[in-house]
């Protein structure tokens, strides 16, 4: 008997940590699969939901040029994140307490810098930007703005049903806009990114998912930096 866990919950998590693959009690433990973030361009994006058709997901003839961020320099801090989420196993949570990690399925690399490599990549897709710089950075390296994110959640949501179940993805962070001179924050958002319709144990979609997540927080992020560049016009 198991304790402190019924058969069904303990059979979802099992198939959870698994899937996909399948396995033999008797020997073989299924393969892993590793996984990164910011797939090539016009297929994560697109796969995603996110501007079907435009290379990458970049700019679409409905969005606005931002071209007040022509030629600006952005510097990226080093991602904040919930502690649960500094792990080489992607995360799914069972009901709303309980967190499983995937053994079998993992980040091809650190999350954080998979996250980062992606954002850096996104704005500059999305933006006419000079440059977006990653920390750690040369220290005499010169920025316009400073952007500071914290991750508070990004993995895949299932009831206590079992695999096969329809779950949901979330990728949600906090952010804030920094003048590089002062440290005074400028701008503060926030992007929650939950979509429905997620099969418990399909990773590749849910990576996907993630990247529609990253493409809208850069979304965010380049409106939010146009709308302060607006301001600073006005004045």
């Amino acid at each position: 008997m198991i304790p402190d866990m019924n058969m069904k919950q303990f059979f979802l998590l099992l198939s959870l940590m698994v899937l996909p693959g399948c396995f033999s009690l008797a020997h073989d433990e299924p393969p892993q699969h590793h996984f990164v973030l910011g797939g090539p361009s016009g297929t994560a994006g697109e796969s995603a939901g996110v501007s079907a058709g435009v290379p990458g997901g970049g700019l679409s003839d409905g969005d606005a040029p931002y071209e007040s961020l022509q030629g600006l320099r952005i510097g990226l801090r080093k991602l904040q994140m919930v502690e649960y989420l500094d792990s080489p196993l992607i995360v799914v949570r069972v009901g709303q307490h309980q967190i499983v990690y995937s053994e079998f399925n993992r980040w091809g690399g650190s999350l954080e810098s998979g996250v980062m490599r992606a954002l850096e990549s996104h704005l500059e897709a999305l933006a006419p930007l000079e440059g977006v710089a990653t920390a750690p950075w040369d220290p005499r390296a010169g920025h316009d703005y400073l952007v500071q994110i914290h991750l508070l959640g990004m993995e895949g949501l299932v009831p206590e049903a079992g695999a096969g179940a329809e779950g949901a993805s979330r990728l949600l962070a906090s952010w804030e806009i920094i003048s590089p001179i002062d440290g005074a924050v400028l701008v503060r958002g926030r992007t929650n990114h939950t979509t429905s319709g997620w099969t418990a144990g399909d990773y590749n979609d849910l990576v996907g998912r993630f990247d529609a997540g990253l493409w809208e927080l850069s979304r965010d992020l380049v409106a939010a930096l146009a709308a302060e560049r607006a301001l600073l016009q006005q004045e």
